[in-house]
């Protein structure tokens, strides 16, 4: 069960950060692992600085108050360069390091030989089939192992896609989506293609929309058609759920 995990974030910058603020500002306790201390100080130094920027906003005028809030949420943070190790507790693991298919692979032969039996496989990937990554690992292993795809800023975005493989046993599915919910995220089911939803939508859009979308890309700059399409999109899901 992961309604009151040990969540281990394998991060590589801003994305794995983001991850592991959300699930500790949700109340798990949550080992953030990278390959050096120079990159889990890095990463804690964003944190530190997201949470201190959301502090400021919910006390003004309190500096007592916003440093308290970031040492709480920080308290169930703890970091390691030992990947084995801290597997070895772990009830979910979400995997946010390099987009190549091999060092994923490598990365969850290792964890998948160090983790409890029930510890539930993730990867934030975007662009690789989940199965391909799990191939990597047990038989049993696989039916445990789904992706779970935030999107940047993690702490400011609420989409997340729950990606099932055909091997992804339902009740794994089902405590992601209570995960997901758990964080104040809004979920959605999808299947194991690269993409996933928001990709495929927005090529459509892009076909769709021709010189529409042109504009708006020239206009507004990418980034901000981007989130009001993520916007409206959870919009519909919050309809939707």
């Amino acid at each position: 069960m992961i309604n009151s995990s040990n969540t281990l974030s394998f991060e590589l910058g801003l994305m794995g950060a983001g991850i592991v603020q959300v699930a500790a500002a949700a109340g798990r306790s949550v080992v953030m692992v990278d390959i050096s201390n120079a990159a889990l100080e890095k990463g804690t130094k964003i944190i530190t600085s997201s949470l201190a920027r959301i502090a400021k906003k919910q006390y003004p005028d309190n500096s007592s108050q916003q440093e308290s809030y970031v040492d709480e949420i920080m308290g169930r943070v703890k970091v390691s360069t030992e990947k084995e190790s801290s597997a070895s507790n772990a009830d979910l693991i979400i995997e946010a390091i390099v987009e190549d298919l091999k060092t994923k692979q490598s990365l969850f032969k290792t964890l998948d030989e160090s983790a409890p039996s029930h510890t539930i496989f993730t990867s934030n990937t975007s662009s690789l089939p989940i199965s391909s990554i799990a191939k990597s690992t047990s038989q049993k292993r696989q039916s445990q192992f789904a992706g779970l795809h935030f999107f940047n800023p993690v702490p400011q975005m609420k989409l997340v896609e729950i990606v099932k493989s055909e091997q992804t046993l339902e009740n794994v599915i089902k405590e992601l989506s209570q995960f997901v919910k758990d964080l104040g995220k809004v979920g959605v089911l999808c299947k194991d293609t690269p993409g996933y939803v928001i990709l495929f939508l927005l090529f459509y859009f892009s076909f769709s929309l021709k010189g529409s979308f042109s504009f708006l890309f020239a206009k507004n700059g990418f980034n901000i058609w981007i989130y009001s399409f993520f916007f409206s999109f959870n919009m519909v899901y919050i309809i939707m759920l």
